[in-house]
């Protein structure tokens, strides 16, 4: 069993904790405690340099790989709440297929490679009009699994910044009419 998987939120009678964005995080002891935290903190930085972006299900999934051990989805949050106020985390706005508006990951290293990333695919989408998102991906990516839903996370920026809207779920098109506004 990890540290990392001994810290909950749900009060211990014989433990420490340390109040993380307002939620409270309880350990065994003040050891368990601080080496959970700095498991959690070295997973989350593992997992997004193996991805180069990722969703709040996305690290949860990493974590637990990485890990091997159930991990408390609570304590997770908090210590990415952490990562996103040091800025060793940056969180991205994404637009879904459905209109909704959901948050993606990116290490605070990686985030020059993911600005690049998205000047090139809205160049890309601005000279060919239409866009499949595997296209992109051959671009970006090697082939393994995880990197369609990282191009999709391109996409997904692109429709919330308005430089791209969905045709459907596997391409984006150059809205009409923005043309005329960069000219």
């Amino acid at each position: 069993m990890t540290n990392a998987s001994k810290l909950t939120c749900a009060r211990l009678d014989s433990g420490v904790y340390a109040t993380l964005g307002g939620l409270r995080v309880w350990a065994p002891s003040s050891r368990v405690l601080r080496a959970g935290l700095d498991e959690f903190q070295l997973g989350i930085e593992t997992a997004l340099i193996e991805h180069s972006s990722l969703d709040k299900v996305g690290v949860l999934f990493a974590l637990g790989q990485l890990m091997g051990a159930r991990i408390n989805k609570r304590v997770v949050g908090a210590v990415l709440g952490r990562e996103l106020r040091l800025g060793r985390v940056e969180e991205i706005l994404c637009s879904a297929t459905t209109n909704k508006v959901f948050r993606v990951y990116v290490g605070a290293r990686a985030l020059p490679c993911f600005a690049e990333r998205l000047r090139v695919a809205r160049e890309h989408l601005r000279r060919e009009s239409h866009v499949r998102i595997k296209e992109l991906r051959d671009q970006f990516f090697e082939p393994k699994p995880g990197t369609w839903t990282q191009t999709a996370h391109l996409a997904g920026r692109m429709v919330f910044d308005g430089t791209a809207i969905y045709v459907d779920k596997y391409q984006i098109a150059w809205p009409s009419g923005l043309e005329r506004a960069f000219r």
